[in-house]
């Protein structure tokens, strides 16, 4: 995982010498996935052309994770912005209609987006996302919400790739040890909304990655309910990502 990591670094120094912007922001949830890509933006650009935006719901944002972004922006030497989102949910409450589950979590991730876009607009900086590949791959995340970036550092790595990434880049076992949540409502986290381990989705993911086909695949024992599932996500969500933005590892 060194080299991968070195890789990206590269690619991101390279990336911002040929681009207009000379600063970055991004969302720090105090989770692994934006930890990891806060720690390779400082290691290519250094500290201070790094901005981090920590956006809690509060009543809801565990203070764990609140603590952990802001512990880990300081360690790094990176300023940071705290903005809970409460304030502009309230706005939401007026409407005139009222919202089901999915669009009462969603509009939560697209606020946050909002607000990193807000940022990146005023400071002429680049939005750097922090989606993995196998989120990326299936779209797991808001339209417009978590999926949104001018580059995603970790678009190539698959979530389950990524606890041994973080410890190369010795990031806190506490952060690697957490459960991947969106955190978008109390309890939440994305296997249980998957009713997939990333375990279980990544090895099909990356056989699908490699060419073969479902039909080889059926003959390999991959469960045919999980491998149809896998497929629909992807089918279903294609719209969502541009994954071109991703950087090569290979």
């Amino acid at each position: 995982m060194s080299q991968i990591a070195s890789k990206i670094t590269q690619a991101l120094q390279t990336y911002f010498k040929t681009n207009p912007a000379n600063h970055a922001v991004i969302g720090l949830s105090g989770g692994l996935d934006s930890a990891i890509c806060l720690k390779l933006l400082v290691d290519a650009i250094g500290p201070s052309k790094v901005t981090c935006l920590v956006m809690p719901e509060s009543g809801l944002t565990s203070p764990t994770n609140f603590q952990h972004a802001k512990t880990l922006s300081k360690f790094l030497n990176v300023n940071y912005h705290y903005i809970p989102i409460n304030k502009f949910l309230t706005a939401y409450a007026s409407i005139p209609w009222r919202p089901n589950k999915p669009a009462e979590q969603n509009i939560k991730a697209r606020i946050r987006a909002n607000i990193l876009q807000h940022f990146a607009e005023t400071h002429a900086a680049l939005l750097v996302g922090t989606s993995n590949k196998t989120d990326l791959t299936i779209g797991y995340g808001a339209h417009h919400g978590e999926l949104i970036g001018d580059i995603y550092p970790i678009g190539e790595i698959y979530k389950s790739d990524l606890p041994e990434l973080a410890r190369t880049l010795n990031l806190p076992e506490e952060i690697i040890n957490k459960t991947p949540t969106r955190e978008l409502s109390g309890g939440q986290s994305d296997e249980n909304d998957l009713r997939i381990s990333y375990k279980d989705l990544d090895n099909v993911l990356r056989q699908l990655n490699s060419g073969l086909t479902k039909e080889e695949l059926l003959a390999k024992g991959i469960n045919p309910n999980l491998l149809l599932k896998i497929t629909r996500l992807i089918e279903e969500n294609a719209d969502k990502t541009n994954t071109s933005k991703t950087i090569s590892i290979e």
